[in-house]
């Protein structure tokens, strides 16, 4: 407990010195909510989604306006959970993580999925999205649990999404946010994460949403981790 405590007061340290996503604190909250009890059923199950909003429609995000946004879309939770399908629809993304066999070690996590190529297509699925409909005006990537240090969060890993995050380097405002610190982490050495959860800012200004709201998280501004005890707001 005390270890897992120490990692916590460390790894949730905002930055608030640098420049930012052009989501408020509040609109994270307002999208993660509304997708995640209309689509995801709050699940405890590990899932990612990338929506997209164009322009007029980032200006203002209120929950009748994300509705009018995600009207048309319609994963069905049972297809994604149950048969792996990955979502694709014209503003929004979303898939689980797959095993692909009996072994623990050998699953594709939900991120990776999205941001690769799937079946014979060369595009992944956001990829897709993203050349679909209207022009991304902001971008929020949401992942259940924080991208992990040993896959996700791994420069030149096989399963490496740092490379990929540049699909959302022309679109200014743009946020990855993840709601629980993934619990394998929790025994790597706090350095170590840090690391890893800087590389992955450093291509997307990385959040932390709960039912407590939104807060901004960087290794950036890291001086005295002790002094630390939650993502300043």
């Amino acid at each position: 407990m005390q270890r897992m405590s120490v990692l916590f007061l460390v790894l949730a340290v905002w930055s608030n010195s640098l420049p930012v996503t052009g989501f408020t604190l509040l609109e994270l909250q307002t999208v993660t909510v509304y997708i995640n009890q209309k689509f995801a059923k709050n699940t405890d199950k590990q899932y990612a989604y990338v929506v997209k909003f164009s322009a007029n429609q980032c200006n203002s995000l209120t929950n009748e306006n994300i509705a009018k946004v995600l009207n048309v879309e319609n994963p069905n939770w049972d297809e994604i959970f149950n048969n792996d399908q990955i979502y694709q629809g014209t503003n929004l993304v979303m898939a689980k993580f797959r095993k692909q066999s009996n072994n623990k070690k050998d699953v594709e996590h939900s991120e990776y999925r999205l941001l690769y190529p799937t079946g014979s297509s060369t595009l992944s699925p956001v990829e897709n999205m993203m050349n679909t409909g209207a022009k991304a005006g902001c971008v929020l990537f949401f992942t259940l649990n924080s991208p992990c240090v040993g896959r996700c969060a791994l420069p030149n890993g096989e399963y490496s999404i740092l490379g990929k995050l540049d699909v959302f380097s022309k679109i200014n405002d743009r946020a990855l946010v993840y709601n629980k610190f993934f619990n394998s982490d929790q025994k790597r050495p706090v350095k170590e994460v840090l690391k890893a959860w800087d590389a992955v800012d450093k291509k997307i200004p990385m959040y932390r949403c709960d039912n407590n709201g939104c807060s901004r998280c960087s290794e950036n501004d890291v001086k005295d981790n002790s002094k630390h005890n939650s993502c300043n707001k």
